[in-house]
């Protein structure tokens, strides 16, 4: 799983804050641009100030922070970086080859990823000397999809021997404390913390033409809650600010996901915000104050960012090219 696919539907800050723009990436030359929008569309995007060659990112809106990937994603000079758009500084170099998947704290001061080609292992760094730290995690397997919990703790995902467990993760230590073991072979993904509580959704993709379960899951342990049954489409499960509402790509026909053909859905209370269902989604993105929804949309040929608020759905991007990946900017 990319790193980008998995970062866009879980994107969220603690706490309150606000977003004004939309970054999203443009395909083009077999390659990708960034570029920002107003999220109204009161004027036409601009060039963003990451790097050419720039592969997926993340984006702290508060921070005016990025971390990003740079290079081929299969190439040994593939690099992960966190850097401000617009300062003029190379910013910092954390790894020096791919990074399989981070996350960026949303003060902007810390980078968690997973890194390595024989064996995957955790990585920390944190501002102002970005120095990686390994994370032994006590051998407790092979860590993927880290996740901040807040400042000083980290969600993972724990794979050994085929097998699936959710663990929280103290960043001084590196101790890791598994709370919940996935049912069987199962794979865990797309895991969101729930803001104002101690809980997170996650779902659970058994190996074959299995349906996969959407559950909810308290830190603290526990039985979980299972929200919703069926086909997803990975990468687009997502919790709104407040964590009132969670929607993602679902369908109860495994084909209709493969076809591309299944519609963006509300697991739960729907956020009056957006219609019940909307199709051709392929991920989504909260603004930090819970009042719009990015969705990266798309139509045929056609691939568009569409915002979604209190003024109904505004197009955003370029006529005639790929638009993709929506992240938020203040």
């Amino acid at each position: 799983m990319l790193a980008g696919a998995l970062l866009a539907g879980c994107q969220s800050l603690d706490g309150p804050g606000r977003a004004s723009a939309v970054v999203f990436a443009r395909a083009e030359g077999g390659g990708r641009t960034y570029h920002v929008q107003p999220s109204d569309g009161s004027r036409p995007p601009v060039a963003f100030g990451v790097p050419a060659g720039a592969g997926w990112l993340q984006t702290s809106p508060r921070a005016g922070v990025v971390a990003l990937t740079t290079g081929s994603e299969a190439g040994a000079s593939a690099e992960l970086r966190v850097l401000t758009p617009g300062a003029g500084g190379a910013g910092h170099t954390l790894a020096a080859e791919w990074a399989w998947d981070f996350s960026l704290r949303a003060e902007g001061d810390a980078v968690a990823w997973v890194a390595g080609r024989e064996r995957r292992e955790l990585f920390v760094a944190q501002a102002p000397a970005w120095r990686p730290m390994r994370m032994g995690l006590g051998g407790a397997g092979e860590p993927a999809g880290p996740r901040w919990l807040s400042r000083d703790r980290l969600l993972v995902v724990v794979r050994e021997d085929g097998r699936s467990r959710l663990a929280e993760v103290a960043v001084a230590g590196g101790e890791a404390r598994v709370f919940y073991h996935a049912v069987g072979r199962a794979g865990l993904s797309d895991v969101c913390l729930v803001p104002g509580t101690a809980d997170v959704v996650a779902m659970e993709t058994p190996e074959g033409e299995q349906p996969s379960r959407v559950l909810r899951l308290a830190l603290e342990g526990g039985q979980p809650e299972l929200l919703v049954t069926g086909f997803d489409l990975p990468g687009t499960l997502t919790v709104s600010p407040d964590g009132r509402h969670i929607g993602a790509v679902w369908s109860d026909d495994a084909n209709t996901v493969r076809r591309g053909e299944a519609a963006w859905r509300w697991i739960g209370a729907a956020w009056p915000g957006a219609p019940e269902s909307v199709a051709g989604v392929a991920a989504a993105a909260w603004g930090p104050d819970g009042t719009q929804l990015a969705l990266a949309r798309r139509q045929g040929a056609r691939r568009w960012i569409e915002v979604h608020g209190a003024g109904g759905a505004r197009p955003l991007g370029f006529e005639g090219a790929e638009c993709l990946a929506p992240q938020w900017w203040r």
